[in-house]
C-alpha cells in the first residue's frame, strides 16, 4: 500500500519534533496511528477541545526547551510543573537547574529564579510554577523582580504559572494513594489573571488559552526587555502519570474515579492507557 494522508500528516508531525497527539481520529488516521505508534504517542481525548487545553500541558514546556538560550538558569516549583518540566525540558551543557530538593516544598520555583539573577546577571532565569504555589508566595516575589530587574545585565526573568484553579498535584495524589476523590474545599483555589497582575506591577504578561499560541509565546517571552508572567490555561484532569504506573496505584484511582465519575473521567481514561501500556513490548 502507498502512502496516505494519514502517513503523510504523521511524517510531518516528526518533522516538527512532535511526540505526543491529543485527539478524537477517525476512520482514516486510525491506521497511521497505528502504524507509527512506536514514534508517536497517541492520547484519546473526549473532544477536540479538550485535547489543545491537554496539549498545552506537555507543549508548553517541550517549546520552552526548544527555545531555551544555551546558558539559561531554570527552576521549577513542586507539584505538576516538576512533572513536565521533567518530562519534556532537556537540560544542556551550560545550563543551571533546581528543584525543591526531596521534600516537595512549594513557593521556592519564584524565588530560586530571582537569586540567580543577582548572582548571574547577565543569563535568562526561567521558573515554572502551578497557580497554588504563585497564590502562597509567588506574586508577593515578584515584586522583588519589579524593583530590581532595571539593574541586571539581561533583564529576562520569565514565569510560567500553571493556571488550574486546583492544587493538582495533590489532588491526583489523593487521587493515586488514597483512591479518595478530588476533595474541593482544600483543593479548589481561585481564579487569578496572572498577565494582568503582572501588567500591574511593571512586567510584562501574555494570556496563554491555546496551544497554537504556546511557540509565539515564549519567543516574546524570552525577547522581551523586562520579566515576563506567561499565564497559561491548562487543564487539570490531565494525569501526571509517572513513567511506570502501579497496579494498586491503578486500584487507587479507580475507586477514586468511581467515587466522582464525572470529574475524574478524562484522567481515568488516560491513566487507564498508560497502565495498559506498561504490557506492551520495550516499555
Amino acid at each position: 500500500m502507498g502512502e496516505t494522508a494519514g502517513d503523510y500528516l504523521c511524517e510531518r508531525l516528526l518533522d516538527w519534533g512532535v511526540s505526543t497527539i491529543y485527539g478524537f481520529p477517525g476512520d482514516g488516521i486510525l491506521g497511521a496511528l497505528r502504524r507509527y505508534a512506536d514514534r508517536l504517542r497517541f492520547i484519546q481525548t473526549r473532544h477536540e477541545e479538550m485535547a489543545a487545553f491537554m496539549a498545552c500541558g506537555h507543549a508548553l514546556f517541550a517549546e520552552l526547551s526548544r527555545q531555551l538560550p544555551d546558558n539559561a538558569i531554570l527552576s521549577s516549583d513542586s507539584g505538576s510543573a516538576a512533572n513536565w518540566f521533567a518530562w519534556q525540558v532537556k537540560i544542556r551543557r551550560g545550563m543551571k537547574a533546581s528543584l525543591s530538593g526531596n521534600l516537595a516544598t512549594m513557593v521556592p520555583g519564584v524565588p530560586y529564579a530571582i537569586a540567580p539573577k543577582f548572582a548571574f546577571p547577565d543569563r535568562v532565569s526561567v521558573a515554572m510554577v502551578g497557580d497554588g504555589a504563585m497564590q502562597m508566595g509567588g506574586m508577593a516575589e515578584l515584586l522583588t523582580a519589579a524593583k530590581y530587574y532595571k539593574t541586571w545585565a539581561d533583564p529576562r526573568l520569565v514565569v510560567l504559572i500553571l493556571n488550574n484553579e486546583d492544587l493538582n498535584q495533590v489532588t491526583w495524589e489523593q487521587r493515586a494513594m488514597a483512591g479518595d476523590p478530588k476533595f474541593h474545599a482544600s483543593q479548589d483555589i481561585p481564579y487569578v489573571p496572572y498577565h494582568a497582575y503582572a501588567e500591574v506591577i511593571g512586567l510584562k504578561g501574555i494570556k496563554v488559552d491555546r496551544s497554537d499560541q504556546i511557540e509565539s509565546a515564549w519567543r516574546e517571552a524570552l525577547s522581551a526587555d523586562r520579566p515576563v508572567i506567561i499565564d497559561a490555561m491548562t487543564d487539570p484532569e490531565e494525569p501526571p502519570i509517572p513513567p511506570h504506573v502501579s497496579f494498586a496505584q491503578m486500584e487507587a484511582m479507580t475507586k477514586a474515579f468511581v467515587a466522582a465519575p464525572k470529574e475524574g473521567l478524562p484522567g481515568a481514561l488516560s491513566a487507564v492507557r498508560e497502565f495498559a501500556h506498561e504490557f506492551l513490548p520495550g516499555r
